[in-house]
């Protein structure tokens, strides 16, 4: 039998989750209109063949990205029970409790999914990911490593690597793999940012400075590394870079800089 995420030709099958999202960017909310009018069809084709498992599976993965989690649980429930043996079902409806906050259940999804598939890398990092959040660092460890195992070099990996050591405050072994991270994916934002705020923690702040412009000149709506790198600034006595960063956060939809800028006078305001 040929596996779902073959036969389901309606739509693309979206990316892999990658846990953790970006969350230093306002939602882009931009084609949620065309999101939507996709649903309103795969409903029209659950009310004509309420048994089709990939019309289930499409709508849940639409739901999933305009952020409606919980109508997209309900489509993956009915998905399961459609087409129990498939991993991939039970990998997405992980990455929706995930969203949902619901980490238990999350990894139970992953570990299905990895039963089904043991060889499903992404099952790896994102159970990983899970324990991560969980503080199940031994696991989280474990599970990174056999990522790499499965895909060696493998940025993504790498640096959650590196987050699991700065939790545990072997911080030499954490910039150690951010740094490693960046080597396999120079386009890696998120590992400058979490070496910036390695160093940032070391007091290393002109390094932290650095790390923090890297990830933004990647990625330059990123405002969790305009905040960071303003705090970097701050505690170097760079009031005006501070007020330059918080200004350029506020400007991209920064809710902690917008209240900074309308209850601190620091800034000139």
């Amino acid at each position: 039998m040929k596996t779902l995420y073959i036969i389901l030709y309606l739509i693309p099958i979206l990316t892999f989750s990658q846990i953790p999202e970006i969350t230093g960017t306002a939602i882009d909310t931009s084609n949620y209109v065309f999101v939507r009018s996709k649903i309103r069809m795969q409903s029209i084709f659950i009310k004509n063949d309420s048994t089709n498992v990939k019309y289930y599976y499409n709508r849940a993965l639409l739901y999933k990205e305009i952020h409606d989690y919980k109508s997209a649980l309900k489509d993956f429930n009915k998905s399961v029970k459609l087409y129990p043996t498939e991993f991939t079902i039970y990998y997405y409806r992980g990455a929706t409790y995930d969203r949902l906050g619901e980490y238990d259940k999350a990894i139970l999804d992953f570990n299905k999914a990895l039963e089904l598939n043991p060889n499903f890398e992404w099952g790896y990092v994102d159970r990983g990911m899970m324990y991560f959040v969980t503080k199940a660092y031994a696991k989280a460890e474990i599970d990174f490593k056999k990522a790499l195992e499965l895909k060696p070099d493998w940025t993504l990996p790498l640096t959650n690597l590196g987050k699991v050591y700065f939790e545990q405050n072997k911080f030499d072994e954490a910039i150690t793999h951010f740094k490693a991270a960046i080597n396999s994916d120079s386009k890696n934002y998120l590992a400058y940012q979490n070496l910036g705020f390695t160093y940032f923690s070391q007091k290393e702040y002109d390094l932290a400075i650095e790390s923090y412009s890297k990830a933004i000149n990647l990625f330059p709506k990123y405002y969790n590394a305009i905040r960071s790198r303003a705090d970097a600034k701050k505690e170097k006595g760079d009031v005006n870079g501070f007020c330059e960063d918080v200004k350029l956060g506020a400007k991209l939809g920064d809710a902690k800089a917008i209240l900074y800028l309308k209850t601190d006078n620091d800034c000139g305001l």
